[in-house]
């Protein structure tokens, strides 16, 4: 998970998932609006506090982005999500009777990262999808997506 994230602050991935101008003034209104709420002070900044981010792209904005230029897979921002929180907050335990669930995820999340390196590198050819039962053979077109996520597809 953690690698993913850094994988998605390379140049090439930063502008994708960014909030458009419209959403942004959106959001400033909604900070003017938590801003003069009735509540304590200290409830206040919590909020200010925990929507910061919607100012920015966050790594999962950029994955929404390349799975709408068909980069990647929604099932791999699902695996993402599923694996990313417990092992960030220390709450990650791996229980025997979903081990092969827990595998899954792995396998797919290193198929993600192997699809933003290809990405990065402009990899044609074929790759061993790690997200599949079987572990079968795909093809991967980096020059296509790109053309797709940059908008001239």
């Amino acid at each position: 998970c953690v690698a993913t994230e850094g994988i998605l602050e390379d140049p090439l991935f930063k502008p994708l998932g960014k909030p458009k101008s419209s959403l942004l003034g959106l959001i400033k209104d909604l900070f003017n609006w938590v801003k003069k709420a009735p509540v304590e002070e200290s409830l206040r900044q919590r909020a200010l506090s925990a929507m910061g981010s919607m100012k920015s792209n966050r790594a999962v904005d950029k994955m929404y982005a390349l799975a709408k230029a068909g980069a990647i897979d929604e099932g791999d921002i699902a695996s993402w999500k599923f694996l990313r929180n417990p092992s960030a907050h220390g709450s990650f335990e791996v229980q025997a009777d979903k081990l092969q669930e827990l595998l899954d995820h792995i396998y797919r999340l290193i198929t993600l990262i192997y699809k933003l390196v290809f990405l990065k590198i402009g990899y044609t050819g074929k790759y061993s999808d790690y997200s599949r039962r079987g572990w079968s053979l795909s093809d991967y077109d980096a020059p296509a997506r790109l053309k797709t996520i940059q908008g001239r597809a």
